[in-house]
């Protein structure tokens, strides 16, 4: 998968770089770089955004319960 493809998929599913970003624990700047360079991502990265964006009831949680969307909120790490 490239950046554009990623892209594309994101688009598509309604989602925010941001929450993507947040979604896999990376930062939201990774995701747009990957995206705007069109870059190559690793098989891992790659196999686990395959997986995500099949999974339509995480998509549809994720728009369901946007807030306001604020970098200081997803840019917290998980515990």
């Amino acid at each position: 998968m490239h950046g554009k493809e990623l892209k594309e998929l994101r688009r598509k599913a309604g989602i925010k770089q941001i929450e993507l970003a947040y979604e896999f624990d990376i930062d939201d700047q990774t995701i747009s770089n990957w995206e705007s360079k069109n870059v190559p991502l690793s098989v891992v990265y790659s196999r686990m955004f395959d997986v995500f964006f099949k999974d339509k009831s995480r998509i549809e949680e994720i728009i369901a319960s946007r807030k306001p969307v604020s970098h200081r909120n997803y840019n917290r790490k998980r515990v």
